[in-house]
């Protein structure tokens, strides 16, 4: 893989056969969940530098807001369901606004209680999700054997 193609994928990160989960900017693939992620998890880590945020949110913010994009990817990634890119982006722009707030947590106090649940908490429902998909294709090939 050269450079330039390094650089498409690190925008799309996805295959060629995957671009419906992108959308198309001239030559270019975008993710179309990042593209709503990135964007205000930048704006919201600067904000959070001069705007608090009331500690009463912060259960919702991180644990709730990540939810609809957690299950848009889980059914995408297991069942190969197409879904729609709006509904990506739009998923995308809720945990960003959750990662913002967990990044922000993690740059104020480092390894805080709350930021390491919230980081563990994504790596089992990822793991989850892996160990699902995984399961199921071992049980679709089972016969093979």
């Amino acid at each position: 893989m050269n450079f330039k193609d390094f650089l498409k994928f690190s925008i799309s990160h996805h295959h060629p056969n995957q671009y419906n989960r992108c959308y198309k900017v001239g030559k270019l693939h975008v993710c179309a969940r990042c593209l709503g992620l990135y964007p205000i998890l930048i704006l919201l880590v600067i904000l959070q530098f001069h705007i608090p945020l009331p500690k009463e949110y912060e259960e919702i913010i991180l644990f709730i807001l990540p939810l609809p994009a957690i299950i848009d990817w889980a059914i995408g990634f297991i069942w190969g369901v197409k879904g729609y890119n709006w509904i990506r982006t739009l998923t995308g722009f809720l945990l960003g606004v959750s990662l913002s707030r967990l990044m922000w947590l993690h740059i104020k106090n480092p390894f805080n209680k709350t930021s390491l649940k919230g980081f563990f908490l994504y790596i089992f429902i990822v793991s989850f999700v892996v160990s699902v998909k995984f399961y199921l294709n071992m049980l679709k090939h089972y016969d093979d054997f």
